[in-house]
């Protein structure tokens, strides 16, 4: 069926003829513009820009382009889904907070929510004087550290645990250190203690 919808559309669309023999058309592409092109009565020159408009997209994206230039209504699919009693239940209740009790437009409105772009949080600045690190400098460290302490001991082993983890500060808060990325670095709690007493011990009394 494919290849006759297809051979239609070749014959009264030769412009087609040279995307094909180069592969930038497909039989799958062929057979679409054929179908919606008879159906919305296409033109010889809306068949040309129908053409256009297919090119380098997947069938689906052009579907939807094609419809849109042909003014044809949307197409519509049948979804079937076989789920337990506690997840239809928490459907129920999902369509019942977004207000729409219609399956089809709860769903839209749903997934459109999901695919919204996320809008860039606001950095708070990290003020260089203050003792802990914010929540963005934290974030920001335990990412660079691998979510892993980076205490390295004389013989070059890392430290690999990851519970516990503290920010710390390479030159200490007390003798002027700033509270910045440069400055600042990734310890578990054994670690950081060990790293304290032995600053404790080198410091004048």
């Amino acid at each position: 069926m494919r290849r006759i919808e297809g051979m239609r559309f070749l014959k009264k669309t030769p412009a087609a003829i040279p995307l094909v023999e180069k592969g930038n058309l497909n039989l799958s592409s062929l057979s679409l513009l054929e179908r919606l092109s008879t159906e919305s009565h296409a033109s010889p020159a809306q068949n040309v820009e129908a053409l256009n408009l297919t090119l380098g997209k997947s069938v689906a994206a052009a579907e939807l382009e094609l419809r849109e230039y042909f003014n044809l209504a949307k197409k519509k699919r049948v979804i079937t889904i076989e789920v337990d009693e506690e997840t239809y239940q928490l459907w129920e209740d999902t369509k019942a907070r977004m207000q729409e009790p219609k399956d089809r437009d709860a769903l839209k409105k749903l997934c459109n929510t999901i695919a919204a772009p996320k809008r860039e949080q606001t950095k708070v600045r990290q003020s260089p004087s203050a003792r802990g690190a914010g929540i963005v400098l934290r974030r920001t460290l335990l990412k660079k550290a691998q979510y892993r302490c980076e205490f390295v001991s004389a013989n070059g082993t890392r430290c690999e645990s990851r519970q516990f983890l503290q920010c710390d500060h390479i030159t200490p808060h007390s003798i002027c250190g700033e509270t910045a990325q440069n400055n600042m670095r990734i310890l578990c709690s054994e670690h950081n203690k060990l790293v304290y007493q032995k600053f404790s011990c080198l410091r004048p009394s």
